[in-house]
């Protein structure tokens, strides 16, 4: 009963943690949009599709993670 109420936890944080890296990124991605990062790379506006990359590339690795296991 323990081991399944852990395992479960587990599995909420690992969602919750998807979920706010998705938000962070998409936040960063509007930030990008309106007013530059500066950043190497980050130049320019029309940059915030590297962010997207950026993004989908940790949520694979989160989600193998999850799912690895």
């Amino acid at each position: 009963m323990l081991l399944k109420r852990a395992r479960r936890n587990d599995n909420a944080t690992r969602n919750g943690m998807s979920k706010i890296l998705s938000l962070l990124i998409v936040g960063l991605m509007i930030v990008q949009i309106i007013k530059p990062l500066g950043l190497p790379g980050l130049k320019r506006r029309a940059d915030f599709w590297k962010l997207a990359v950026v993004a989908l590339g940790l949520i694979v690795v989160t989600a193998g993670l999850s799912h690895g296991g």
